[in-house]
């Protein structure tokens, strides 16, 4: 379920197009007959996501932002780039600014000074540890509670309308980023040994088509006279243990996995239930059973 959808022609300027869930947002919206803008480092490496968009370098100045965000004639702003890090060590600490918090600073500066007033920005579950308002699991997650805060004084010094949306776990069947479901079925695919935590951990599983369809949802919302900074997330209502997930990948694989349960120790802040934040207004799940999620 999705709100309605302006009849003009909309633009967009997403960051993280490289990244998994960006690039598929590129195409989701294209199909949607979005004109579609990117700003990367590099070069967008994906043919099919670079065939549907204009591709606008970022060198790390502002003025780049700048030419971005102007030139583009977006109304609104997905930002997904972020550098993600379990664990840090003292030299990804200029990283970490760098990409979660100096970049998206100046985003938001180019866009007050062309009076861009949408921003659909991507926050993430691991801020609220055990279901805390506020808790970071690590410094990833603190560098974006610290950018939602920079958000709150762009809406209320500039009149920004943003939404900030948690995700928690993601997949499709293209996913090769190194995360537990995408590992599970390479190990699985290709017997290979994995060594695992007991697997009682539980998970909320979100297909990126959903979270696609999230993304323009919040940017509907957003329509109309300035509404601050709220904070939503996309969740599946249902909930799944890590050796629930590697039982439904063996049978849509038709194989046994070599996984050795309890070989791994668990993290002492690595949650073990999903948070229990608001969800996105307007918005649901189409794909909430494993079999559906893993086939889409």
């Amino acid at each position: 379920m999705t709100a309605s959808e302006p009849t003009e022609l909309r633009r967009a300027l997403v960051t993280g197009a490289t990244g998994f869930i960006g690039g598929h947002l590129v195409r989701y919206l294209a199909s949607r007959g979005w004109d579609i803008h990117a700003l990367a480092r590099q070069d967008l490496s994906d043919p099919e996501t670079k065939g549907h968009c204009t591709w606008h370098r970022y060198d790390g100045s502002y003025e780049s932002v700048a030419e971005a965000v102007s030139s583009s004639g977006a109304d609104s702003v997905f930002h997904l780039a972020s550098l993600f890090l379990s664990a840090h060590t003292p030299t990804d600490i200029s990283r970490l600014v760098d990409a979660n918090l100096r970049f998206g600073m100046q985003l938001l500066e180019a866009m007050q000074q062309y009076q861009v007033n949408r921003l659909v920005n991507t926050g993430t579950t691991w801020q609220h540890f055990n279901d805390a308002d506020y808790d970071p699991v690590n410094l990833y997650a603190a560098t974006k509670q610290a950018f939602e805060a920079i958000i709150d004084y762009y809406c209320n010094a500039h009149r920004l309308s943003a939404i900030s949306l948690k995700l928690g776990d993601t997949y499709a069947k293209n996913d090769i980023r190194r995360k537990l479901i995408p590992l599970l079925r390479e190990a699985i695919d290709h017997q290979q040994v994995m060594d695992l935590t007991e697997g009682d951990q539980r998970l909320s599983i979100l297909s990126v088509f959903d979270v696609c369809e999230g993304f323009l949802t919040a940017s509907n919302l957003l329509a109309g006279p300035n509404q601050g900074h709220r904070r939503f997330s996309l969740m599946n209502p249902n909930t799944y243990s890590i050796k629930e997930i590697a039982e439904q990948m063996e049978q849509f694989l038709g194989r046994r996995g070599q996984l050795h349960w309890g070989k791994k120790a668990q993290g002492l802040r690595q949650p073990t239930q999903p948070t229990k934040l608001e969800s996105l207004p307007n918005w649901q799940p189409r794909f909430v059973t494993l079999p559906d999620i893993l086939k889409a």
